[in-house]
């Protein structure tokens, strides 16, 4: 994590009021910092680059949503953690979606156990991952590399290959979870899991997911993790 200013712990500060909430926000901040911040009663804007020049937005209301719009407009980029809010920034702009997730957190009272077969993995897995990942249309390598290297990546060998792995996003969500073809139902994806979920823990953080609705093994295994539905989560693309 990079060091505070004072208007980044100032906004940490705030949305720690409801860090469920907020969490994907308050990771991000606390991982990449903030370029640009615009605050009305309680609407919250904030904009920083990982891959992207994203925007996060959080509002309570229409009214205090409405004045943030016109500084909305000048950006193409948006993460969003509301339906509402996903509602009513597609009636100022024409937006295409770029994927939607279900948010899972994982509640504090579930106890679990470590594994040895999970191993800690640095960024010269970076290529190798990403050749493998099912979702790299949606990430830059350098980005993935800068993940691995920044923050805690896990995996699982059979003697020297690694066939199975996990991370987070740049906003902390647990993700990247991968198993090779061959070597699924094994638990291996529940192991990792749980050991990340652990790491996290320590960390004082909180453990949290997003899946895409259709993906129904992820959102079963999220299930039988213990991990429990918060909400829905946009990432979007204004076109031009």
């Amino acid at each position: 994590m990079k060091k505070m200013n004072k208007d980044e712990t100032m906004v940490i500060n705030k949305l720690m009021l409801d860090p469920k909430r907020n969490i994907n926000m308050i990771n991000f901040i606390s991982n990449y910092g903030i370029d640009f911040l615009y605050q009305s009663n309680t609407a919250i804007m904030i904009s920083g680059f990982s891959d992207k020049q994203w925007v996060y937005i959080d509002a309570e209301t229409k009214s205090d949503f409405n004045k943030i719009v016109d500084k909305l407009m000048e950006f193409e980029y948006f993460a969003v953690f509301n339906d509402n809010q996903y509602k009513w920034l597609s009636e100022i702009m024409e937006l295409e979606v770029m994927l939607s997730c279900k948010k899972y957190i994982f509640p504090k009272d579930i106890e679990l156990e470590e594994s040895n077969l999970v191993s800690v993995i640095d960024e010269s897995y970076t290529q190798y991952i990403f050749d493998n990942y099912e979702y790299r249309e949606f990430v830059d390598i350098d980005y993935l590399k800068n993940q691995i290297k920044n923050n805690l990546a896990l995996g699982i060998f059979d003697n020297e290959k690694l066939v199975a792995w996990i991370m987070t996003h740049d906003d902390g969500a647990m993700g990247f979870l991968t198993v090779l073809p061959n070597y699924r139902n094994r638990g291996y994806a529940t192991l990792l899991s749980n050991a990340y979920i652990m790491h996290l823990r320590d960390k004082g953080f909180i453990p949290f997911i997003h899946i895409e609705e259709h993906n129904i093994k992820s959102l079963n295994l999220a299930k039988k993790c213990g991990f429990k539905y918060y909400g829905n989560v946009h990432w979007i693309k204004r076109k031009k």
